[in-house]
């Protein structure tokens, strides 16, 4: 207690503001440089309140996945015996959770089946959080220290307590109070992300810690009782050496405490002189008896996992031996217990070990931990540390399999090439192939940087020592020129690859080596060879394979079904691709497989299902941290399916998100992103925007036939709008795309078009087509493209048979309740239906059409249309113009 202020000095306000925030239920954040006195000032908050928990960050945090979060739930479960309670109260799957967190909740029949989510194990601690009644508020300290995961997951929990404290149905619970403590973070940390995300949703009260001034100094001073000294005579001395950090003018007084010079503070000229904290904490430290010091030291090198058994294992002394260095330590406040009284201390004693030392310190503080099985990424920090690398191999594997198993991809992937950095330096080249593998290969499913993933490639390819394994680096390569929408790149090593396979006879790549080919040649508009592959590779996958492998087998398979035309086919493969990739862990492959999913149902024309699988998509890939590979791909299938249901601000919102991802991870399905975009101006009648997107998609040889599909029907859109082009032009392209697709191979891609260019043909020609599409586009499910034909033949037949239009128009609305279509403008149902029941006289249907169609148009325009594109829709968008004119002339 030497030189601690007996009471929170210079506070008041900020106390005042943590009082007030608390009442008001806002998320409370301390912010402030080292030494300011955040943690004190926590202490004088919390002692008061009842049912409030407080933990903190400490060093080493960083590296464990959840580390801080643990020692978070530890120090709630300690303020009552609930060990047995929990074990009544918490069902086994909220343990199974609970237990990727804190593993002493794992139980003999715990089953880590890897198909844990994110948001279920939000939702496990948030249960066991509600177990603790009288439980009114968390404070975490120093969060600067904590790992990312534990930012996260209190960052999801924060959430959770906005949205129960705006929920009716959740008043009872008592959504908890929180304060939060850190250092000001560095831009792109996790912590700032944290604070970003907070202040985002006004959830944020920042309390900021600033240096004491010259009263609240000498203040200070005054309440340390010390003899013959004045705090008002030395507080300007005080704040001109410290600049007002309560922490460095507690340091200035303890070293002149230590050095015996306190009769001579009277005079501020007699302060001791250090350059800085640091070299006056570490004056006090070297004034350290030898065996406080030592002890202090061994502190410094085991971080968190210190404890006097350690120490006496380190030193090879018995715990009575270390009373008096332990009382030494407290008493120069170097050490509070196990830690550190701050984080300057820490430092200068960690800075105090020689190197040498230090290196063996460390092995011995790993052989402690070994043989009780301590944190494995720490364990493994230490071996390293200690220069003993290969001893640390079991534990890197250790620490990412806890990666993943708690879902922390990042750090999976970051031991994994650690451990393979390791033994290749020990010439163990095999192993480190087989790690580096293992990280390459889940880089791809979370992240496609270019550099990193190349890299991973090419160190493969020189780690290989075996045929078997250039053959595996080559499909890897392959693999990530896939996921990176080049499949251009992709289809010659996999060909290459195959041969090689079929020379070594090896099962096992073959299989590997015909599932790769069938998916580049199903994106690659060759659908007979895709088919082929996929069902060369089905008899070893199904007898042999992993759940991941057979999750991607089912999902391609879907595809190739949905390209074919075959949905119903392909449904039961998408729904066992889903199921497979939650099996195995591999949730990235659960959000392709929505992606796809929701594919099929905007073929089937059902967009509500499709809108449904893809945000299901987007909620797993946000469980990833901070990798979002597949993002891309849901963004520009939710941009259609929200565009033709009329949400344009969200269309728009994920359409420009989608552009941003592909940039960023997938570069080769840049430019359907850009026509997704294009797709959404058209809609809104944007078309100096549609006309600059389409000019910067790159149309050549290695273009996707749904690419140029997309480019044609869009710059047809734009001449026929007269907005620039020449029409005929733009309709031979068209034409010319629709010839290329063939007549079987792509559906989805072929009936649009085939409905468009109807326009040119007489009108009982065009009929008879769209009677024959209509036809086609119902035998295989395309409910979308066959509400497109109703309502084409409605506009079709109401100029020629007003009997025939008005069964279409019939047809076509009760088709609409429904189902939708991507294949037209939401608004010509209702101008088609209107014009063909007008046509047969059926005036007053067509009258309440035609004003379902108006109202619809300027709901939509003032609901969800941005503002300054509201004109444009209803007046530049050809089909919403006529409707809006039509409107107008029958109006009475």
């Amino acid at each position: 207690s030497v030189l601690l202020p007996p009471r929170l000095i210079g506070r008041d306000s900020e106390l005042a503001a943590l009082h007030q925030g608390w009442q008001a239920g806002q998320v409370l954040a301390l912010i402030g440089e080292a030494g300011l006195g955040k943690t004190r000032l926590l202490q004088a908050f919390v002692e008061p309140q009842a049912g409030v928990v407080r933990a903190a960050g400490r060093p080493g945090d960083a590296g464990v996945p959840f580390a801080t979060l643990a020692r978070l739930l530890r120090a709630v479960m300690a303020r009552r015996a609930v060990s047995g309670e929990l074990e009544a109260q918490l069902p086994a799957s909220t343990r199974t959770e609970i237990a990727r967190v804190l593993p002493e909740f794992e139980t003999p029949a715990t089953r880590h089946s890897g198909e844990g989510q994110r948001l279920v194990m939000q939702r496990a601690v948030r249960s066991l959080l509600a177990t603790q009644t009288e439980l009114t508020g968390l404070v975490v300290d120093d969060l600067h220290f904590a790992d990312e995961a534990s930012l996260e997951m209190l960052r999801s929990l924060i959430d959770q307590d906005s949205d129960d404290d705006s929920d009716p149905a959740h008043a009872a619970a008592r959504p908890l109070r929180w304060v939060l403590a850190y250092r000001p973070a560095e831009t792109g940390s996790a912590v700032q992300a944290l604070h970003d995300a907070l202040v985002e949703q006004a959830r944020l009260a920042p309390i900021a810690l600033a240096p004491l001034d010259l009263a609240a100094l000498a203040a200070l001073v005054d309440s340390l009782a010390l003899p013959g000294v004045d705090g008002k005579v030395l507080a300007p001395g005080l704040l001109r050496r410290t600049g007002g950090n309560p922490l460095f003018v507690l340091e200035t007084l303890k070293q002149a405490w230590v050095e015996h010079t306190l009769d001579r503070l009277a005079d501020a000229a007699q302060l001791p002189r250090p350059v800085s904290v640091g070299r006056l904490i570490e004056r006090r430290i070297a004034q350290l008896s030898p065996a406080a010091l030592a002890l202090a030291r061994v502190a410094s090198i085991a971080g968190a996992d210190f404890s006097i058994g350690m120490a006496e294992h380190v030193l090879q002394a018995s715990a009575m031996q270390f009373a008096d260095g332990l009382n030494e330590l407290e008493a120069a406040q170097v050490m509070r217990g196990n830690a550190f009284a701050h984080d300057l201390v820490y430092d200068a004693v960690r800075a105090s070990v020689p190197a040498t030392i230090a290196a063996h310190t460390h092995a011995k503080v790993g052989d402690w931990l070994e043989q009780r099985q301590g944190e494995p990424a720490r364990i493994a920090e230490h071996w390293i540390a200690a220069g003993q690398g290969v001893r640390a191999l079991p534990w890197l594997q250790r620490a990412a399999d806890a990666a993943r198993h708690a879902l922390r991809a990042r750090e999976y992937i970051a031991f994994l090439e650690r451990k393979s950095g390791i033994e290749e330096a020990a010439g163990q080249t095999e192993a480190a192939f087989a790690s580096l593998m293992l990280a390459a290969e889940e880089f791809v499913n979370v992240d496609l940087d270019a550099a990193t993933a190349l890299a991973h490639c090419d160190r493969l390819e020189r780690l290989a020592s075996t045929p078997s394994q250039r053959l595996e680096a080559q499909l890897q390569r392959a693999h990530m020129h896939q996921q990176r929408g080049e499949h251009h790149l992709s289809l010659p090593i996999e060909q290459a690859a195959l041969r090689d396979a079929v020379r070594l006879g090896d099962e096992r790549l073959l299989a590997e080596c015909h599932q790769s080919l069938g998916v580049a040649c199903a994106m690659t508009n060759q659908a007979a060879q895709a088919l082929q592959h996929l069902q060369a590779c089905t008899p070893w996958i199904t007898a042999n394979g992993s759940d991941e492998q057979r999750s991607e087998l089912h999902g391609n398979i879907a595809v190739l079904h949905d390209n074919l035309g075959r949905l119903d086919d392909a449904l039961p493969h998408h729904e066992l691709a889903f199921d497979l990739s939650h099996r195995s862990g591999k949730l990235s492959n659960a959000s392709v497989a929505c992606s796809n999913l929701a594919c099929n149902r905007i073929d089937a024309g059902d967009l509500q299902a499709a809108e449904r699988s893809l945000l299901q998509g987007q909620q797993i890939i946000t469980m990833y941290d901070g990798f979002g590979a597949h993002m891309g791909l849901l963004h520009v299938m939710r941009a259609l399916s929200l565009c033709h249901l009329g949400r344009y601000g969200d269309a728009l919102a994920q359409a420009e998100q989608a552009v941003q991802s592909m940039r960023q991870y997938q570069p080769g399905h840049v430019d359907h992103a850009l026509l997704r975009l294009a797709a959404c101006w058209w809609h809104l009648g944007q078309w100096s925007r549609v006309t600059q997107l389409l000019a910067g998609v790159t149309l050549d040889a290695t273009t996707s036939v749904s690419v140029r599909v997309q480019h044609a029907r869009l710059s047809d859109e734009v001449t026929r709008a007269g907005a620039a082009g020449t029409a005929g032009a733009a309709r031979q392209a068209l034409r010319n795309e629709l010839a290329a697709i063939g007549t079987v191979d792509r559906p989805d891609l072929r009936l649009p078009l085939q409905i468009l260019v109807t326009d040119d043909d007489e009108p009982e020609s065009a009929l008879r087509q769209l009677d024959a599409l209509r036809a086609e586009a119902e035998g295989i499910g395309h409910l979308g493209a066959a509400l497109a034909v109703r309502i084409r033949a409605a506009g079709v037949a109401a100029g020629m048979d007003p009997r025939r239009a008005r069964r279409e128009a019939l047809a076509a609305l009760a088709l609409a309740e429904e189902r939708q279509t991507t294949a037209l403008l939401p608004a010509e149902l209702w101008l088609n239906c209107s014009r063909a029941l007008a046509a047969a006289g059926d005036a007053a249907h067509a009258a309440e059409v035609l004003a379902r169609g108006h109202d619809w148009l300027q709901t939509i325009a003032t609901e969800q249309v941005p503002e300054p594109f509201r004109d444009s829709f209803l007046h530049r968008n050809p089909v919403n113009r006529e409707l809006l004119a039509l409107a107008s002339r029958r109006a009475p």
